[in-house]
């Protein structure tokens, strides 16, 4: 059993005898005698626990994790507890980032992104259990008057949450402040914007060499990410003869694919891929775009060059939209779920984060027009857009077989879906008796 000892200036002191037969004392300053009647309820479960080796009761666990730095040093003193660790937030983040090797480069760069506005706010000597969430509703309030975007905050706050989480794991940090904050990164369609063909053109016109070509017609006509599944593509990747590509995709690595998908050989493709664009000298194991490759290169800054030498107004992520642009124009087309599986995402992601509505679509619901692809905003014709005839072939061996012809649309066939029918054998006519089918009976 433990007592309180009150002394003459007000001070109370809880002293208890320890394992080893000794008396220990833990001082508690001026505090009421309600206070101290609780803290030594506490320190009776950790004698007896400490004594018998039984779990803490779950009551006193939490009290010890939330009680003050001082006072859980004095409980660590006279060894009813283990010491505290107390952790900078700057040092914890970077032996958390250098920690996870399983992380791929670019996921370690954009925690060190978040990781630099924590400390910028919090400062990098911050005690990490000392962070509450009044001081992260703070931070958010700081965040958004910096000017960054909502998905930003949110995947800022998100890291702060990742980070904090893994603290709470060893003991750094006794709860979660960023817990309840709203982190999650939704779609945002004031950044959507389709990408015309017309606006594609004038970029191929003014780059400065084929893998710069190369790079604007993958992600705007194969659908690729990049810069990651753009810089991994291999000339071997590439059968012509199939008419398809195998893409590489490090975001998906960890799918049941293995982060490995086939994407047809779009006939925009066909010119900057096909075997006359393939140099003499590449081998099986180069890549296709050669150049750039390094993770100092920011393609961001150099595609913003060639749209101003185009006369082209950027418009909101850069390479991102121009993959959305294609699916947009592949759904016009295919089921959702082939698309999908493409472009290297769920039907849900699609809906969620990449179709959009174009002016093309309003033009097309109005009467005003008959487009193919919703890239008829930009007023470009598509000769190369897919359409999907069905054709029902004759019938031969007594069976008859469907298949689905995908084919380049002429421009006057834009918007309609041209169904064509072959010949069909002459039908046999049977003449029917005015007696009937069934054979006559007997009398």
């Amino acid at each position: 059993m433990a007592s309180i000892t009150n002394e003459s200036n007000g001070r109370r002191t809880i002293q208890f005898v320890g394992a080893d037969g000794k008396r220990r004392s833990i001082r508690l300053g001026k505090v009421s005698k309600r206070v101290a009647d609780a803290v030594k309820l506490h320190v009776e479960d950790l004698v007896a626990c400490h004594r018998t080796g039984q779990p803490i009761p779950l009551a006193t666990e939490r009290w010890l994790e939330h009680a003050s730095d001082q006072l859980h040093d004095r409980i660590s003193a006279v060894g009813l507890t283990s010491p505290r660790v107390r952790r900078t937030l700057a040092a914890f983040i970077d032996d958390y980032i250098a920690s996870r090797t399983d992380a791929k480069p670019g996921t370690k760069t954009v925690w060190s992104q978040s990781r630099r506005r924590l400390v910028e706010h919090f400062g990098g000597d911050c005690v990490m259990r000392s962070v509450t969430a009044a001081d992260v509703s703070t931070f958010r309030q700081r965040l958004a008057e910096s000017g960054l975007a909502e998905a930003t905050i949110r995947r800022t706050l998100g890291h702060g949450k990742q980070f904090f989480g893994a603290a709470m794991k060893i003991n750094v940090c006794a709860a979660n402040p960023f817990v309840g904050i709203p982190c999650a990164v939704g779609a945002n369609p004031d950044r959507a914007a389709f990408v015309s063909r017309e606006s594609i053109q004038k970029l191929l016109e003014h780059c400065p060499n084929d893998d710069w070509r190369r790079l604007i017609v993958l992600a705007r006509f194969g659908g690729l990410r990049t810069p990651s599944e753009s810089l991994l593509l291999r000339w071997g990747d590439i059968d012509v003869a199939r008419g398809r590509m195998r893409v590489t995709s490090p975001k998906t690595a960890r799918h049941e694919d293995g982060g490995e998908r086939w994407v047809p050989l779009f006939p925009e493709l066909l010119p900057h891929l096909g075997d006359h664009a393939r140099p003499r000298d590449a081998e099986t194991h180069d890549f296709v775009i050669a150049t750039y490759r390094g993770s100092a290169i920011n393609l961001r800054t150099r595609l913003l060059k060639i749209m101003k030498r185009a006369g082209v107004e950027p418009w909101p992520k850069l390479w991102q939209n121009m993959r959305a642009s294609r699916e947009t124009e592949l759904v016009e087309s295919f089921p959702d779920h082939v698309v999908s599986a493409w472009i290297g995402h769920s039907v849900a992601i699609a809906r969620k984060h990449y179709l959009q509505v174009t002016d093309a679509h309003f033009r097309l619901a109005a009467g005003m027009s008959q487009p193919s692809t919703p890239s008829d905003t930009a007023g470009d014709q598509h000769p190369s857009a897919v359409q999907i005839p069905v054709q029902c072939p004759p019938e031969s061996a007594g069976k008859a077989s469907q298949r689905r012809v995908v084919e380049p649309a002429s421009p006057a066939q834009n918007g309609d879906l041209q169904t064509a029918s072959t010949g069909c054998d002459q039908p046999t006519l049977w003449e029917v008796t005015p007696r009937g089918f069934e054979p006559r009976l007997p009398g």
